[in-house]
Parts: C-alpha cells; structure tokens; sequence
C-alpha cells in the first residue's frame, strides 16, 4: 500500500500501484521484504562483479514497481531503505532512465527519455551517442 502526495493540493490519496514515471519524485513509503532485500543484495552482488543489466519480473501487483522506485532512492543515497552488508563504494550515484510500456514507438521513448529532440528527424545512433554520453558522466 503507498500513499502518495497529490501534486495539485495537500490531501492524501490511496493509489494501489506505483508508476516509476509518475511516481519518481513522490514521497512514497516503502516497506522492505525479505524477499526484496535478497533481490537488493544480489543486484549488488551482481553490479560489482561486471552485470549491468537486470530484469525483474512478477505478477502484476507483486511489488516491481516500488521495489525499482525504492532501489533508485537507495543507491543514490536519497534513502536508506534497504540494510546491507554489500556495498558499491566506487560509485557516486546511478542515473535511472525509467521507462513505462505504453502504446508508442520504443525507440522515440528512449529518445525522448535521453535528450533527444524528436520534433525533427533524428536516427538511432543520435540516441546511441546520447546514452553513451550519460554513460561516460
């Protein structure tokens, strides 16, 4: 359950769902599981042996959302929801491009989502360079 600060007034209202674009700069409350803290720690374990891509899969309404909303906060140090052992000290912050699926084209989602002006005519390695230059800051 997470309660979620309605942007247009000061009343609280009960949403069932997160949505990681709607919901990445609300103030949710997020309860760690077991089961969620052993995902945290192997994605970490994970992360410091090279693997930066992950996928998290469940049933709808099983948590996947506010797990990767929760995630995001932890690693980039804005809350400490999840107490671990395993550490990244090397890092500084993680920057998240978060993605819904929706009834458009991928492609101009990823473009529109790293910068890339899509008024005008752009092609994928426009949205290849910008990701790399994401990468290298």
């Amino acid at each position: 359950m997470n309660t979620i600060k309605n942007n247009t007034n000061d009343h609280k209202f009960f949403s069932p769902s997160v949505n990681i674009r709607r919901d990445e700069n609300a103030n949710l409350s997020y309860i760690p599981t077991p089961n969620s803290r052993l995902v945290y720690d192997q994605l970490i374990s994970d992360y410091k042996i090279g693997i930066r891509s992950f996928n998290i899969i469940g049933a709808y309404g099983s948590g996947k959302s506010s797990f990767i909303w929760a995630l995001e906060k932890s690693l980039n140090g804005n809350a400490e929801l999840f107490a671990s052992s395993i550490k990244i000290d090397e890092v500084q912050g993680f920057r998240f491009i978060n993605i819904v699926g929706e009834h458009y084209s991928l492609i101009n989602t990823f473009a529109e989502r790293v910068g890339v002006n899509t008024t005008s005519e752009y092609r994928v390695s426009d949205i290849i360079q910008k990701l790399k230059n994401i990468m290298k800051r």
